[in-house]
This record gives structure tokens, C-alpha cells and sequence, in this order.
């Protein structure tokens, strides 16, 4: 026997339709729009305003290092996912979140999954200290995404060459908030596999030593394009890198 179905697109058509339709081989499907309309608008996310950072996570059996610093401070998330205990003598921010939950700030961490995790930090000023993320000697996590956000004023200069962000090779974007007033040197030297450097300060950030981004693959610099004449000016040595944002 053939069966017949009927579509209707909202809860009104189906309420009306089904007092009319009393023909034994018709069946009644109500849309699945009806149930769209009342699902809640999940939230929009809000906007960090200090350094937030993407690790891409391949071992999940020991802890990584998140960054350069220490201080004997130490966590450990409920369930066992994750603990971890900080050691050395770096500049701890002041706070930390890890993947949404807020977590007190350790430089090691022992993730229970692999893949993308995000973290977040805070520091007791609007600076970001001298090699917090620097990777020259390879103790970091892998690190593919940076985002700077508005409270932060300061890329700290280099200490003995070593900028705050050198030799992330798996760094691919960076993104600069728009209060940032000053960029150290060497701040992302040999980050050789960027794509994009995203600046979206209106007044050009000093540059110390004009040798912030050197040996990073000559990817574009994006900035505000109102002020695309004046980076030209002012990061001269980069002007053939320089693009405005679209």
C-alpha cells in the first residue's frame, strides 16, 4: 500500500492541516523547523583581552611546557586529567585558562587528549615578559596560533637575542590587538613557517632594532589600511611586506 507524506513548515500549517486531513492513507510529518525555532541562541563567545595561545597537542602521556617561566606553583584538574608542577625561575602570568576553566598558572601541563588546546594568560601588567614563549632550545609545546589581545601594551625587548616569541617553527598566525604601543627585538625571529601577521594598531607600534620579524618566511603584515602609509614609514624595512587589512 502507498503511504503519503506531508511537509509542513512551520506548527501553524501542521495545527490547521490535521483537522482537514482525515483521508486514512495520508501520515502527518511535522518539519523539523518548528523545533529549530525554539533551540536557544548558544552565547557568543567573549573576546580575551590578554595573550591567548593555540598548542597543538600529539603526546598525551607526559606533561609539556607551556612557556618559559616557574615559581612551585601547582594544579591538577579533578578527574585526573590532567597535573602538572612548575619549576625554574621564569615570570609566571597571573592568571591562566585552560581550554575555558581557569587553572592556577603552572609552565607545565599534562593534557588527556591530543589536538588543538587553547590557553589563555593574564599578567599583573600590560607586558608581556622577556621570553615567555621563546623556543629556541625546542622545550615548548607546539604552538600554531597567537592572538594578542587589547590589554596588552608591551612585547617585551629580547634577552641576549632571545625575543618573547623566537623560533615557534610550527607558528603560522599571529594576530596583534590594537593597544600594543611596542614590539621587541627579535620578538618573532625564525617563527619560519608564519603565513600572516595581523596588526590591528593604528599608530604603528615601535619597532626596537627594526628586526621583529625577520627570517619569517617574508609573510605578508597585514594593518589598519588608513594607516598603511605610515607603516610604510615607520617599518620601512618592511614595506614590501606590508598590505592593508581588507
Amino acid at each position: 500500500m502507498l503511504k503519503y507524506f506531508t511537509k509542513f513548515d512551520t506548527q501553524a500549517e501542521y495545527d490547521e492541516a490535521k483537522y482537514e486531513l482525515d483521508y486514512p492513507n495520508v501520515s502527518i510529518v511535522a518539519s523539523a523547523l518548528i523545533y529549530e525555532e525554539t533551540m536557544p541562541t548558544p552565547p557568543t563567545p567573549q573576546i580575551f583581552s590578554g595573550l591567548t595561545v593555540y598548542y597543538n597537542i600529539s603526546n598525551t602521556s607526559n606533561e609539556v611546557t607551556l612557556f618559559n617561566g616557574g615559581g612551585g606553583s601547582s594544579s591538577s584538574e579533578s578527574g585526573g586529567d590532567s597535573s602538572s608542577e612548575s619549576g625554574g625561575g621564569g615570570v609566571l602570568p597571573e592568571g591562566m585558562i585552560v581550554d575555558g576553566v581557569d587553572e592556577t598558572p603552572v609552565n607545565t601541563w599534562r593534557f588527556s587528549t591530543s589536538g588543538q588546546h587553547i590557553v589563555q594568560y593574564s599578567f599583573n601588567n600590560p607586558r608581556i615578559p622577556q621570553m615567555f614563549l621563546n623556543n629556541t632550545n625546542g622545550n615548548l609545546a607546539e604552538i600554531t596560533r597567537i592572538e594578542i589581545g587589547d590589554a596588552i601594551t608591551v612585547i617585551e625587548d629580547a634577552y641576549a637575542g632571545e625575543g618573547v616569541f623566537k623560533s615557534n617553527y610550527s607558528l603560522t598566525s599571529v594576530t596583534i590587538g590594537s593597544d600594543v604601543s611596542y614590539i621587541g627585538d627579535c620578538a618573532f625571529n625564525y617563527c619560519d613557517n608564519l603565513e600572516s601577521v595581523t596588526v590591528n594598531v593604528t599608530t604603528p607600534p615601535t619597532l626596537f632594532y627594526d628586526n621583529a620579524f625577520d627570517y619569517t618566511n617574508d609573510c605578508p603584515i597585514y594593518v589598519p589600511s588608513e594607516s598603511l602609509f605610515d607603516y610604510q614609514q615607520s617599518w620601512y624595512k618592511y614595506e614590501d611586506r606590508l598590505e592593508a587589512i581588507q
